[in-house]
This record gives structure tokens, sequence and C-alpha cells, in this order.
């Protein structure tokens, strides 16, 4: 086979010097056959098992995938789970804070404060609506509301330093979203964005609907991340160490909770320049 592979061989009909039929092997039709024969044959199984390689690959490929999504669904669970107990750490006889907080609004009106009555129903609001329904969809336009209750407070408290402005389409504000997603990256932005800064700064949230799709963006001027920061908000080994949280929610846990409602048909984006603010974008479908 070697002699045929390199071409060193003569079959027994051919005209040659009868010193080069000593030198070279000299084979007959039947052996020059079964020679090639056997050369088919290898060269067969070598593109049998080749194709098996291939199929083993394929399949090693997708186990593997299916244990990554095993691994994401197991953390976005994880992270539902702490973000239910979150709330419930927080749920201190619920009710009794409600009514105490609906008695000083009161107060507050009668006594002729009328800002101080304001803010209080504003608190009132937003607690009720972060502790309530944190397993719950919610219409955009709740979201809005509580994102505009948090805005009132801050702005309350730090009177002309924070200034923060909403616009969302009416077109957009039935979709469905999953509770909490905007007020805890509009509470970041003023926490660490603005707070930081000593002439304050404004946070602008704008929402349209765009054909089946939702796009929301939450806009600071504040004093931005550095880029290392940027590039490792989605890293794990940054999620598991506790950094890149927003009011003990992470922006990936956002993200995850719009995956586990709306799948791979939503997208979270983190764009920053340091000293100059940060810009979240949100896209997810248009349901209700």
């Amino acid at each position: 086979m070697g002699a045929v592979l390199c071409g060193h061989c003569l079959l027994e009909d051919d005209p040659a010097p009868a010193p080069l039929k000593v030198a070279v092997p000299v084979l007959s039709l039947q052996d020059m056959e079964a020679v090639c024969g056997l050369l088919s044959f290898v060269s067969g199984q070598i593109m049998q098992l080749n194709t098996v390689l291939l199929v083993n690959k394929e399949l090693e490929d997708q186990r593997a995938s299916f244990i990554h999504f095993l691994k994401r669904q197991h953390q976005l669970e994880q992270a539902l789970k702490d973000a239910e107990l979150k709330a419930l750490q927080s749920q201190v006889n619920p009710h009794f804070l409600f009514n105490s907080l609906n008695i000083i609004a009161r107060l507050a009106l009668f006594e002729g404060a009328a800002s101080t009555e304001k803010m209080v129903r504003a608190l009132a609001r937003l607690m009720r609506y972060s502790l309530y329904q944190v397993k719950e969809t919610v219409t955009l336009a709740e979201e809005v509301a509580a994102v505009r209750d948090y805005l009132l407070i801050q702005q309350t408290r730090f009177s002309d330093r924070i200034q923060g402005q909403v616009l969302v389409e009416e077109a957009a504000l039935s979709a469905r979203v999953p509770c909490m997603i905007l007020q805890p990256l509009v509470e970041n932005a003023v926490i660490h964005g603005l707070e930081p800064k000593e002439e304050g700064g404004r946070i602008t949230v704008t929402g349209r609907r765009v054909e089946d799709q939702v796009h929301i963006e939450i806009r600071d001027d504040g004093v931005g991340i550095p880029p290392e920061v940027q590039k490792a908000i989605f890293d794990l080994q940054v999620r598991r160490s506790g950094k890149g949280q927003v009011s003990g929610l992470g922006i990936v846990n956002i993200f995850r909770r719009l995956q586990h409602n709306f799948g791979s048909n939503c997208a979270l984006d983190v764009t920053s320049t340091p000293g100059k603010g940060i810009c979240i974008q949100l896209t997810f479908p248009y349901t209700i």
C-alpha cells in the first residue's frame, strides 16, 4: 500500500528494464485492485469517523447550551427570590406604616402645608407600590407614576439641585412590564450620578412606542462612570461582589427580569462618559 501511495510500483505488464523490476515492487492487477479497495475502505472509515465526531460535537454544544440555559434560569430565579426577600424584609407592618403616612398627610393638609401633604402622599404611594407588586407585571403607566413620585420626593429634598422630567408617549403607557424596573434605575442615577455633584444636575426619562417595541431611555448629566466600571457591570464576578447595585437590585437583575418576561426580545444598554453623565436604554416588546 505504501508503494502504491508513493507511486513506486509497476504492474506486471508494464514495459520496464529488468533491473527496475528488481528494485521496484511489481504488482498484479488483482493486487493493485486489492490495494485500491483497501485505500477506499480506509478513507470511507475516516470520513465516517469524522461524521461521528461532528455529530458528537454538535450534541456537546447543544448540551453545553442547555446547561448554560439552566444556569441562567437558576440565576434568574435566585435574583427574583432576592428581590422578593428584600421586599419582604422592608414590610414591617406595612398597613400601620401606610395608615400613619395617610394620617400625616391629612394633618399637613389641615394645617395648610400643601407641599408636605403632597410629598407624604407620594411617599405612601411609592412604598405601597414597591412592597405589594414585586411579583406582578404592571402597566408602564404605573411604573411612570412611581418614577414621578420618587422624583417629587427627591426634588423636594434637594430643592434646585436636582431636576427631573418624565416624557413618555401615551401610546406606550399601556404596555405591560415587570414591576420596579424603572424606579431603581432612576434612583441609582440620582444617588450615584447627581448627588455627588455640588451643583446637582438633571435626569430625564423618555419613552416611546415604535411599532411593536417600546424604547425607554434614562439619561442624567451627573458624574458618570469610568469605562472599566461600565464594562464590568454585567461581569459575573462584579455581580458576586455586590458592586453595580441599584437600590438593592442589580442592573443585571433588572435585565434578567425583563428576559424572564420577554425572552431574547429585550435589551438593556448602558453608556457613560465620566463627568458627563450616564444613559441607560431599555427595549422590550409592546404587550398588553
